[in-house]
């Protein structure tokens, strides 16, 4: 757990990369202890109260519905993702203890829990040591989890002293001379949890290990493998602890996926922004190159898929979200899609420059943030509230659509810059009732394809089975009416509330699901 000079350093430090990595929960308006609700009682409240109790900003002026109505056709061709019918919904779960997070993450709907995480260095301080002791807090926790049907992602991370590539530095790299070492931990740790009654699968190597040693302290949960002198940031040599630990896990267990620690991939390497607007100065997207020197130095065939993280900002002053850092959200060419579409595909193209399409992608933090520190007036209102709770399906859906095999909210509980779908004294957000309901309806769905044909209409299409579902939302802002050409059986907004099913659809930045069944 950090100290409060650490916490001051990295909220400044992530000022200057404006995106997302690990931070303690913020401290919401009510701090008052209650018992966590039902999924029923927390979407009911949720649609109830819609927002934090605090100061009221200005929503976003509403725009004209537009004319003439466009109409849509679904496309004839069937677009198939990866991974059909299995749910990409999840949470992280912050902290040392877990259990109380447990029953509305399972209510919630998550398929997925991510934490952060196992400390190398608390179980072998000295080389050869395996103090188990040091889990024996967590194993409960894990127990729980499987026995709630929640898949856990474990990241394992801090490197013990003797094997530090940089010395002090936890964050850091393995020496290469320990890296056989790591290995037999690994091989341990995993056989260890893995069996009954854990049931861990996978594990993650790191959060976010493409940050320089120089640019965190010591302790920091997130980073610090990165190289900022080699041009791919450090790459080559994670690609070598893949390489020594890849066999180890898997002759401890078959099953078990390794994932590449969660890619922070602050900007765009291939077209990197300016660093302020006009300046004509690009951006520095060096580290976004993590992955290629992976793949570059022999480590492609050293791991199962590969953990991101994707955040979107809110801007008050229009009351939507984007990532320019990214080129991506309101005011991009693309329209009011989240950044995970950018990512991933970035992703997806350096894998297949190197040969691989079997790669599993993990979104394994995602949020929309609010401000430098979430502290701000804007960030406590109506505003900021709604667009978090209509970002829900918006993100998900673009994750079930993009192939994602899991898209991580972080986090459930007080969350990083007002990201939490429940306040630390458990009552529920209204992003909370949105991700219950997202996940009832995108559960078991398969992507069919992307709505095209509407002038400023976004959104996908989903089938399962005969049912057919929609997402869409406007991708401009512009408030708009849109024809289908068939009656739908049912239309919710974002929190599930029931809307007159009729073949004209009112279209706006809040999503809206569009349902047809037999």
């Amino acid at each position: 757990m950090r100290n409060v000079s650490n916490f001051i350093f990295l909220a400044a430090l992530m000022l200057l990369l404006a995106t997302g990595c690990n931070r303690a929960p913020t401290a919401v308006a009510d701090e008052t202890q209650s018992t966590s609700p039902t999924a029923t009682e927390a979407l009911e409240q949720a649609a109830e109260t819609p927002t934090d109790p605090v100061t009221e900003v200005p929503e976003a002026t509403v725009l004209p519905v537009a004319s003439p109505l466009p109409t849509f056709t679904p496309l004839p061709t069937a677009v198939p993702a990866p991974f059909q019918g299995q749910s990409v919904m999840g949470v992280e779960l912050w902290g040392q203890n877990i259990v109380s997070q447990i029953p509305p993450a399972a209510s919630g709907g998550a398929f997925w829990v991510r934490w952060n995480g196992i400390l190398w260095s608390d179980v072998e301080p000295n080389e050869g040591d395996r103090i188990w002791e040091a889990l024996g807090a967590y194993e409960q926790q894990f127990q729980d989890l499987a026995a709630n049907d929640l898949k856990l992602i474990a990241i394992v991370r801090s490197t013990p002293r003797w094997a530090q590539a940089v010395p002090g530095k936890f964050c850091g790299p393995v020496a290469e001379a320990k890296l056989a070492a790591f290995g037999e931990f690994m091989f341990d740790l995993v056989s260890r949890y893995s069996r009954e009654p854990y049931h861990i699968k996978y594990w993650e190597l790191g959060n976010e290990p493409d940050v320089d040693p120089s640019l965190v302290p010591p302790n920091s949960p997130f980073g610090c493998m990165g190289d900022k002198n080699d041009p791919f940031y450090g790459g080559g040599a994670y690609a070598r602890l893949l390489n020594a630990v890849y066999p180890r896990i898997k002759a401890a267990d078959p099953e078990a996926q390794l994932l590449v620690g969660g890619l922070l991939m602050d900007c765009d390497p291939v077209d990197p922004p300016e660093t302020a607007p006009g300046s004509g100065v690009p951006k520095y997207c060096d580290p976004s190159r993590f992955i290629e020197g992976i793949l570059a130095n022999g480590g492609g065939d050293s791991f199962d898929g590969i953990s991101f993280h994707a955040y979107d900002f809110y801007n008050f002053q229009n009351g939507f979200f984007a990532n320019d850092n990214w080129h991506s959200g309101f005011g991009s060419e693309v329209g009011l899609f989240p950044v995970l579409v950018a990512k991933s595909r970035y992703l997806k193209n350096i894998l297949a420059q190197y040969g691989y399409f079997n790669k599993s992608l993990f979104n394994t933090e995602t949020a929309l943030l609010c401000g430098s520190t979430g502290q701000e007036p804007f960030c406590q209102g109506a505003g900021f509230n709604q667009m978090k709770a209509d970002y829900v399906p918006i993100t998900y859906s673009a994750a079930l659509a993009e192939g994602l095999q899991g898209n991580i909210w972080f986090y459930l509980q007080g969350g990083w810059r007002r990201s939490g779908l429940i306040q630390n004294n458990g009552s529920p957000l209204s992003a909370y009732g949105a991700f219950q309901f997202a996940s009832q309806m995108l559960d078991g769905k398969v992507f069919w394809g992307q709505v095209t044909g509407a002038d400023g209409v976004a959104g996908y299409m989903f089938r399962q089975g005969d049912q057919e579902t929609w997402v869409l939302w406007s991708s401009d802002g512009n408030a708009r009416l849109m024809e289908v050409d068939r009656m739908p059986t049912a239309v919710f907004s974002a929190l599930g509330v029931p809307q007159n099913p009729t073949q004209t659809l009112e279209i706006t930045i809040s999503p809206i699901y569009v349902a047809w069944a037999p």
